[in-house]
């Protein structure tokens, strides 16, 4: 009981992302490779929409979800992984702060 959740604090995401993992070991092979593919989603989710707004990174989430679902029924799964990447460095070619993310002067 003391493993996952210490009496003595409160609960952080940490522990929960530790009780997760443990449960994906559980019905999952264990490798070193396990959560690359989420997290490489998650980095096209991030830099998409901007990072630092909640509304870009929801927009961009919904972008990639729905580009996710529906690449597969037109092309391959690598092409798949490609063909997003493509609109991905098209739109940050003409946006390179993300689709809601706030110009920055240096």
């Amino acid at each position: 009981m003391s493993i996952l959740f210490p009496p003595s604090h409160v609960s952080s995401p940490a522990h929960w992302q530790r009780f997760a993992g443990s449960l994906m070991g559980s019905y999952l092979t264990v490798n070193p490779y396990m959560g690359d593919d989420i997290m490489i989603k998650v980095l096209e989710i991030l830099v998409l929409g901007g990072i630092g707004s909640i509304n870009g990174v929801l927009f961009a989430g919904l972008i990639v979800g729905i580009m996710d679902a529906f690449l597969p029924i037109v092309v391959s799964g690598t092409q798949t992984q490609a063909i997003m990447m493509f609109v991905i460095v098209i739109i940050l070619l003409f946006k390179p702060q993300g689709l809601f993310g706030k110009e920055v002067r240096v």
